[in-house]
């Protein structure tokens, strides 16, 4: 008769909640900022000045690059066919190459050898 009755644990309750307190519960007060004119009119001056500063470094950066106009409408397949005809027609996946001789006409002022041609590889 021993055996039947079941064992039962001298403490009773929940056992491992964890205790009710404002950590534990993540229960902690949130910090929410006050967006008011004193505090808005900084930060918008100071990240339209970032903007304004940026901005002006690219424009005269790119005041500063060469640019020239490629036009591919006279290349011919290795066939010897007119690139304008096989487009037209949409034979497909078929390649094209053109070869073009690039003629500056301003003086190019960069050290190319420092900027480019040791970052690339050519096969």
């Amino acid at each position: 008769m021993p055996d039947d009755i079941p064992k039962l644990p001298r403490q009773r309750g929940k056992k491992n909640q964890p205790k009710d307190t404002a950590w534990k519960q993540q229960k902690l007060p949130a910090l929410r900022p006050h967006y008011s004119i004193t505090s808005a009119i900084p930060v918008t001056l100071i990240t339209g000045l970032a903007t304004l500063a940026m901005g002006i470094a690219l424009f005269f950066g790119h005041q500063g690059s060469l640019e020239q106009e490629v036009l591919y409408t006279n290349c011919t397949l290795p066939n010897g066919t007119q690139v304008e005809r096989v487009l037209r027609c949409e034979m497909g996946n078929e390649t094209f190459q053109c070869a073009f001789n690039i003629i500056l006409d301003q003086d190019y002022t960069v050290n190319l050898e420092s900027c480019c041609f040791r970052k690339l590889q050519y096969y």
